[in-house]
Formats: C-alpha cells, sequence, structure tokens
C-alpha cells in the first residue's frame, strides 16, 4: 500500500473513532432524556462511522497494485465507495425525514435542559473540525473517499443544528445544568 492510500486510512480510522464516539454520547443522552431528535442525530453519527467503514473497504481494495485486469490500477473502486456513501447518507435522510414526521404526527414530551443543548453544541463543534481537517486531506490527497465523508460529515453538522433549532422549540425547558 503505497503512501496516499496509508495517509487516508490512518484519516479514516481516527475519523471513525471520533465518530462512533459522537454518536455514542448522542444516542446515549437522547434516551435518557427521551428526545427521538437527539437519538436521531446520534443514528446519522453512527451512520458516519458507517460510511468511514465502506471507505476504508474501498481504499483497501483501490490500493492494491496494477494486474493484469486492471493496467491502470484500482483507483476507481474509490470512487465506487464514495458513491456508496452517497447511497448511505441517502438512506439515512430518508430515515430522519421518515421519523421527523412520524414525531409530528404523534407528539412526545422530551426533558430537554441546559445539557442537551451543550451536547449537542460541543457535537456540532467536534463534527466541523473533523469536517474541515477531512476536506482539507481531501482535497491535498485527491481522494474522492475523504471528499465524500466530509460531505457526510457536513451534513451530519445541519441535521445537529436543525436538532438544536427544535430543542430551542420545545416549550418546557429546564433551564439548568443536569
Amino acid at each position: 500500500m503505497d503512501i496516499r492510500f496509508r495517509k487516508i486510512r490512518s484519516i479514516l480510522l481516527a475519523i471513525l473513532l471520533l465518530n462512533w464516539i459522537v454518536a455514542f454520547v448522542k444516542i446515549i443522552y437522547g434516551h435518557a432524556v427521551q428526545s427521538i431528535a437527539i437519538c436521531a442525530d446520534g443514528l446519522h453519527s453512527f451512520s458516519d462511522g458507517a460510511s468511514n467503514l465502506v471507505g476504508l473497504t474501498g481504499i483497501w481494495v483501490a490500493s492494491r497494485p496494477k494486474d493484469k485486469d486492471h493496467p491502470y490500477g484500482h483507483k476507481k473502486y474509490e470512487t465506487f465507495a464514495a458513491i456508496i456513501i452517497a447511497i448511505i447518507l441517502f438512506l439515512i435522510s430518508y430515515n430522519i425525514i421518515r421519523n421527523g414526521i412520524d414525531r409530528f404526527l404523534h407528539p412526545a414530551v422530551s426533558n430537554i435542559d441546559m445539557a442537551s443543548f451543550i451536547i449537542m453544541l460541543a457535537t456540532v463543534a467536534v463534527n466541523t473540525a473533523v469536517y474541515l481537517y477531512e476536506k482539507s486531506r481531501a482535497l491535498a490527497l485527491s481522494s474522492d473517499i475523504l471528499l465524500a465523508d466530509a460531505e457526510h460529515t457536513k451534513s451530519d453538522i445541519l441535521v445537529s443544528i436543525s436538532v438544536i433549532c427544535a430543542l430551542i422549540a420545545v416549550p418546557h425547558i429546564k433551564f439548568g445544568v443536569g
């Protein structure tokens, strides 16, 4: 595996770890305060980790040397993995919209407090840093996988911001930590 693929792999592994930490924090806290919005956002963050796994697989295949059947190498598999990441993003978006409509039709009271905002703002900060880093590395390494994954992370930022807006709209917020 050449140096470019090793760099991409190490970036994806680091981002996978960050994505799963963010996902678990959101899912656990979302269940604790009974917020479907925070839980759905956590699932979306978990899908970022799934995209990282797809990217790691794509990089592994793309890094194979030229052979008789692939005289120009296997880079097209990196692009193919980027397309799979886009499909995952579409499926997650559909699921979030479906859950939002369901919650709109069947409202439930959540136990939102200031800690909810702190957690959501912290995860937006982490994801923004991940997005900026990953996009800069994608451009520097000319990596379709990193670019697609960065865009997936950007969608996570937008979803988290929409969750924060939804939390603001909740009429019964307890302004105190815990």
